[in-house]
């Protein structure tokens, strides 16, 4: 039973769910502008500069403005200003007025991710302005990035115009990072940072500002360090404020009255510095603009923040504090958009100190002399267009449709054809191994695939992800669908009892439109596949994939990695939990181009059982891909687990989950037979699952149990296969199994039961197909311990090539 929080909390959701529904139900208020920075941390970056343009232009009077604030009592400087504008209002982030607004604001303009419930509805324009340009890796250039990435990418998939501040941020952010080529369907304007142009404001007028927030200029000349955020992650950051305050403290004593040292810090760890009383007369308040205060610097010290990149656009010193490069590296990861660095790259804050006493000296120290021309050099890289007018520029483009000789860049199309691949939740399964293995053999140079799978906490999702192909979009499914309590009752009706047969398409089809806009944006595919199958949720979205650009519909598969109809069937503890799920899946299968079968005995048998579901001609097959190079350098591992060496014993191994399916007891019996004229054997069992108590049970009343060890579940079980001698397959029934393909690649020989698709699964002439029986099982073994069962002669690489060929058939690209 849930706990009372747990119950609260489903009911917020569930009323939060609803009011969004009603929201979007409402009409778009096309004169109505929402902006949104940093998750609501001010009136800040690109948003704030187009705001104050827009407010200040006559000609766009008449549009009301909507601020999104974390918590408005944190920013009375914020409250003070919009205070006595009549067209400004403000909304506090994820209430109620958030999401009305959200979902009915003509225009929406952040510089990073609305939040997930959002989906960009029909009318609405998504301006995202993005907040700098990259030093640091970002998105799936970062080890490990992908799970981090998927709200970037959804929001950035939905958006109809990116800004960008120069070529190299177009393909180095948008193209590369977040993986938008041929993929993204809005335009990339690139006409520079509109935040950029505040840094034209006289010096005067900051140190004004800055002794108005509590930060007085008391020196000649200013030092800002503004250093970027370390951590696990943005929504954990590290707190170093401490730190920081040693490193002011200590400037200040070393430069003497004639410096002032500020201190801005990154929107990440903005609270943590604000509790620090030694840091009160030095940090930067994070309500004023960076842009601003950046005027007022004489010299920037900063490390791997975009923010030196709007420092450039100066044309000032720069001085770079990266005492844990090496580490960061490691971690994180950073760009190098030109040879060289735009200031000199220091370990310890005297060294700092040393070069800022120098600046203007035209000593080697001085920045100017050690690194001025590779500065400029950057600068007219990386800011090519910061002339002061870039906010003119954007709204004109934007707000007023004057397009005609702006940096306008399509990333739509490269010329590939663009396939959807849903890879399910990557659980260490076979269906998720053969999806692995399928998209690292494809040829990406002649085909861009995204894999769009469901997001989970769990840490071997993470650690699966890590094994993708790196030239693979991966896109995270993460959040609830929207809807009503009566269309959330609609859609569940259909998920559990399937799609009526008068019907003639589709059901819900506005609401499964909506969430692939939330989800994937504009995209469009020339192929969806559903590889995974045993959902019918994912095939109703799937349906809903748009057209492609020419106006065609999108090509349509659904994997059949079993028999389908046994496995509706299959009995479980005398239930059988998947019938209802798989009978409604079923249901769709007549709106899908092809019905794709992993061998072509599996084939027949599914186009025999299904036959009440869909045309004959539709069912089609296309065998697994298996990795071989990757199992047998994994199986040389030596952190793997193997079973314990025992010389002169021949050992069995067989592999997968203890389920019924597997029929692993049919194995235990048979081994029990064979022993008693074999003694010199074992039995070793790789798997985890609902049947091991059973199992163990039945090894311990056969007297086996110092013979037969079950090794539970293991990350890399091929170690152990390949410290084995045969390889057994005990089930009753299956597709075409990839640990047969993967002990095949092992060189082991293979004794399986003849399952419906064998003669497909296993391929022609390896191994050894024995009757579904304990004495079949049994007789396999002898066999083999005979020399009756060879070792195979398994040609892995013309494998693979057909059945790469054989998918992108399936699919319609072949």
């Amino acid at each position: 039973m849930p706990g009372v929080g747990a119950l609260r909390g489903r009911v917020r959701r569930a009323a939060l769910g609803e009011a969004i529904a009603a929201f979007r139900r409402l009409p778009v208020a096309a004169d109505v502008v929402l902006y949104e920075s940093f998750a609501g941390n001010g009136l800040l970056c690109n948003p704030e500069a187009l705001y104050r343009r827009l407010r200040a232009d006559d000609r766009y009077a008449h549009l009301r403005h909507v601020w999104v604030l974390d918590d408005p009592a944190r920013h009375p400087s914020v409250m003070a200003d919009l205070a006595d504008d009549p067209r400004t209002s403000i909304v506090t982030r994820r209430s109620p007025a958030y999401f009305r607004a959200l979902s009915t604001a003509g225009w929406l303009v952040n510089n990073a991710t609305f939040p997930a419930e959002f989906g960009k509805r029909p009318g609405q324009v998504y301006v995202n302005t993005w907040h700098g340009t990259p030093l640091k890796r970002m998105g799936y250039d970062i080890p490990d990035g992908i799970p981090g990435a998927r709200n970037v990418v959804r929001n950035l998939l939905q958006a109809d115009v990116l800004l960008s501040a120069s070529p190299y941020m177009t393909e180095t952010l948008y193209a590369s990072a977040y993986r938008l080529r041929n993929a993204y369907r809005g335009v990339v304007l690139e006409e520079g940072h509109p935040r950029m142009d505040r840094q034209r404001v006289g010096a005067e007028h900051v140190r004004a500002l800055l002794a108005a927030h509590g930060t007085p200029i008391t020196g000649e000349r200013v030092a800002l360090l503004a250093p970027t955020w370390r951590g696990a992650s943005f929504q954990d950051p590290r707190d170093d404020s401490r730190a920081l305050a040693a490193q002011v403290a200590r400037l200040r004593e070393r430069l003497g009255p004639g410096w002032t040292v500020l201190l801005k810090v990154h929107q990440a760890v903005a609270r943590a510095a604000r509790a620090l009383p030694e840091l009160r007369d030095a940090l930067v308040e994070h309500d004023l603009p960076a842009n601003v205060v950046l005027a007022g610097a004489d010299v920037l010290v900063a490390d791997y923040s975009s923010i030196v990149v709007d420092f450039l656009a100066l044309d000032r010193p720069i001085v770079l504090h990266a005492p844990d490069r090496a580490q960061y590296d490691a971690e994180r990861g950073r760009y190098a958009p030109l040879p060289g660095a735009p200031g000199p790259v220091l370990d310890t804050i005297d060294e700092v100190a040393d070069v800022l006493a120098a600046v203007g000296t035209g000593g080697p120290l001085d920045p100017e002399v050690s690194h001025g021309s590779v500065r400029r050099a950057w600068r007219a890289h990386l800011c090519p267009y910061e002339d002061g007018r870039a906010t003119e520029r954007v709204v004109e483009a934007v707000w007023g449709g004057a397009r005609e000789g702006r940096r306008l860049v399509d990333l739509s199309s490269d010329g590939r054809p663009r396939v959807l691949v849903y890879v399910g939740e990557l659980k260490p399964n076979g269906m998720t191994t053969s999806a692995r293995n399928l998209l690292g053999a494809l040829d990406h140079a002649r085909v861009d695939v995204t894999a769009l799978y469901s997001h989970s906490a769990d840490p071997e999702q993470a650690a699966m992800l890590a094994t993708l192909d790196p030239r693979v979009r991966a896109v995270g499914r993460f959040g609830a669908i929207n809807g009503s309590r009566a269309t959330q009752a609609a859609r569940h009706a259909v998920q559990r009892g399937g799609i009526p047969r008068r019907a003639s398409a589709p059901p819900l089809a506005g609401m499964f439109r909506d969430e692939w806009q939330r989800c994937l944006g504009a995209a469009t595919f020339d192929s969806v596949v559903d590889f995974i199958g045993y959902g019918a949720f994912m095939d109703l979205l799937l349906l809903q994939a748009p057209p492609r650009p020419d106006g065609s519909p999108p090509h349509r598969s659904v994997w059949l990695h079993n028999d389908m109809v046994a496995d509706a069937h299959r009995d479980v503890d005398g239930r059988t939990p998947l019938r209802r799920r798989l009978e409604a899946v079923f249901t769709t299968y007549r709106f899908f181009d092809q019905l794709v079968s992993v061998s072509p005995a599996l084939r027949d048998v599914n186009r025999e059982r299904l036959a009440g579901y869909a045309p004959a001609g539709r069912f089609t097959s296309a065998q697994n891909v298996v990795d071989a190079d990757g199992v047998r350098a994994r199986a040389g591992d030596p952190t793997a687990w193997r079973p314990p060496a025992a010389s002169g014993i021949r050992t069995f191994v067989a592999a997968g989950r203890l389920s019924s399916a597997k029929n692993f007891p049919r194995l235990v019996a048979a081994y029990a037979q064979v022993r008693g004229a074999f003694p010199d054997t074992r039995v070793v069992i790789l798997g985890d699952g609902e049947g091991r108590a059973e199992l163990t049970a039945r090894i311990a009343d056969l007297g086996l149990a110092e013979h037969v060890l079950l090794a539970g579940h293991q990350a890399n079980p091929f170690a152990a296969m390949a410290a084995a001698d045969c390889f057994l397959l005990s089930s009753d029934h299956e597709g075409q199994p990839m640990v047969i393909l993967e002990a095949l690649a092992l060189g082991l020989p293979v004794v399986t039961t003849r399952f419906a698709s064998v003669a497909s699964a296993l391929p022609a002439g390896q191994g050894l197909v024995v009757e579904r029986s304990v004495a079949g099982m049994a007789e396999g073994m002898r066999a083999f311990l005979r020399g009756e069962v060879p070792a195979p002669t398994f040609d892995a690489e013309a494998y693979n090539r057909a059945a790469v060929a054989q998918f992108l058939r399936a699919i319609g690209l072949a």
